[in-house]
């Protein structure tokens, strides 16, 4: 007995730890807004001062949020109903395969707009995921995007594009959807002074334009209908990194049903086609060539190309034919009983009044009332 109980309380120790593994790998794949994120984070007071992030071969790493968290539980991670507040910064690393973000420094900082008095941040958390290369367009090699969302960057990104570049690209859905574009990551010359851009994005739509350059990332520049012009004019050409852009359309539409009707669609046209290729009439003309080149010749052959281009349409013609004749025929013979019958009819009617005109009159009284007084009166003549 008293071995069993052990193996009942290890067996019960197992469950409690896969358990407890389960949940910690569910909160490290979820996301302050629900999506399924990466994060690294750590505490103030760890040990661990650096967040590393590892994306696998042709993946590039996107951070989609860096924020400061005050978790009340003195967790180092966030959960529901931690403070938080974001911290924007252009991250190096973004991009690329690895990543590595230094702790900022201090003892974290203090975190506004929290139901504790004045919290002080107690961990600090990036949250990022691994976007597969061919997911994006180079905007010197596509002219035009019409997917529902994508990345879009510059040449040879995240290495730098060196030489000077003049390339546009379009956000062209065709739909009543909107558009939402977002720099994830840029790096294009300015200027000396920082007072204008050698090397810039110019984008516009019917209402609008921006023109943008430097260092930016994670930040909003278009949530608008309708198409999207972007244009990327780098005059210098230096050592910089380019950008990195995202846009998505929404509300989203299902792409399998339209493809699905399209198929269709497209199914049924070559059928129609089919169908019309079979009903025209192309053997007449074959067999009046072949009268004219061999009528002397070859009489023979000639006679028996046409015997079969004359089974063939007999052959392609009969099921018509068939169809229309016996319809046609159980008309005529329905007619002509009705008619046959309507004939009858009259003929009896003219041999029955034939029969009347030559029939004596009969008086024939009714004997009930032969003994009757009221109905036939003594002086009567006809009682």
């Amino acid at each position: 007995m008293l071995y069993t109980g052990r193996q009942t309380m290890a067996h019960y120790n197992t469950v409690t730890g896969v358990i407890i593994m389960l949940i910690t790998l569910s909160l490290c794949c979820t996301s302050i807004h629900g999506k399924n994120y990466k994060y690294s984070s750590s505490c103030y007071d760890s040990s661990v001062k650096t967040l590393t992030m590892k994306c696998g071969q042709n993946e590039m790493l996107r951070i989609a949020r860096a924020f400061y968290g005050y978790s009340p539980a003195g967790r180092c991670s966030f959960s529901p109903g931690d403070c938080t507040f974001d911290e924007h910064h252009n991250y190096a690393c973004v991009g690329r395969q690895n990543c590595a973000i230094n702790m900022p420094g201090g003892l974290g900082r203090p975190v506004p707009k929290c139901k504790h008095p004045n919290p002080q941040s107690n961990y600090f958390q990036v949250e990022y995921e691994c976007v597969p290369v061919e997911q994006t367009i180079n905007i010197c090699q596509v002219s035009e995007a019409t997917a529902q969302s994508g990345y879009i960057s510059s040449p040879s990104y995240p290495l730098n594009y060196n030489k000077p570049h003049q390339c546009q690209i379009s956000i062209d859905l065709r739909t009543k959807q909107k558009v939402r574009l977002v720099i994830v990551d840029m790096n294009l010359h300015e200027n000396d002074s920082g007072k204008g851009c050698t090397d810039y994005l110019y984008i516009r739509n019917e209402l609008r334009s921006v023109t943008v350059c430097g260092q930016r990332g994670s930040e909003e520049l278009f949530d608008s209908s309708g198409k999207i012009d972007i244009q990327f004019a780098a005059e210098a050409g230096g050592d910089n990194k380019g950008f990195w852009l995202y846009y998505e359309a929404y509300p989203q539409i299902d792409e399998t049903t339209t493809t699905t009707t399209t198929v269709k669609t497209t199914t049924l046209k070559n059928l129609i086609e089919k169908l019309t290729e079979k009903t025209s009439v192309e053997n007449p003309i074959k067999e009046t060539e072949v009268k004219i080149e061999h009528e002397e010749s070859q009489g023979s052959s000639t006679l028996t190309q046409r015997q079969q281009t004359e089974t063939s349409q007999t052959t392609d013609e009969v099921p018509f034919a068939a169809i229309v004749g016996g319809v046609i025929g159980s008309l005529c013979f329905i007619l002509t009983v009705l008619l046959i019958l309507l004939v009858l009819q009259r003929l009896k009617e003219k041999r029955d009044l034939e029969k009347k005109k030559h029939l004596p009159f009969l008086d024939v009284r009714n004997q009930a009332f032969q003994s009757n007084s009221e109905l036939c009166p003594q002086d009567s003549n006809y009682c």
